[in-house]
């Protein structure tokens, strides 16, 4: 019951930080370039607004949406990882995640 709430405040936070950003996103050009008046006059794009997919809104809203399916996928796949961690030239050190195959 608890995932459930938290999916359900999500998604009421989500939907209304759309409808906010609807709002707020405009189109701004420079009405003098010749450009700009033709496209304007052979398009209405200018009336267009822009409307974001509603978990795509900003970086914590994906991040929350991005935790909730990483724990819906360990959870229904059965997919494991091994790691390998390379020590670079100049000190640094990357990591490479190898999808490791169920049959060995």
């Amino acid at each position: 019951m608890g995932i459930l709430t938290v999916l359900i405040t999500i998604c009421f936070l989500a939907y209304f930080a759309r409808r906010w950003q609807i709002r707020r996103v405009r189109f701004y050009y420079q009405p003098s370039s010749e450009k700009y008046k033709d496209l304007f006059k052979n398009t209405d794009l200018a009336s267009m607004r822009y409307k974001p997919w509603l978990f795509t809104l900003n970086n914590h809203v994906q991040g929350i949406f991005f935790c909730f399916v990483e724990s819906l996928m360990y959870y229904f796949t059965n997919v494991k990882y091994a790691r390998e961690i390379f020590e670079l030239s100049d000190g640094g050190e990357i990591a490479l995640d190898w999808i490791v195959h169920p049959s060995d």
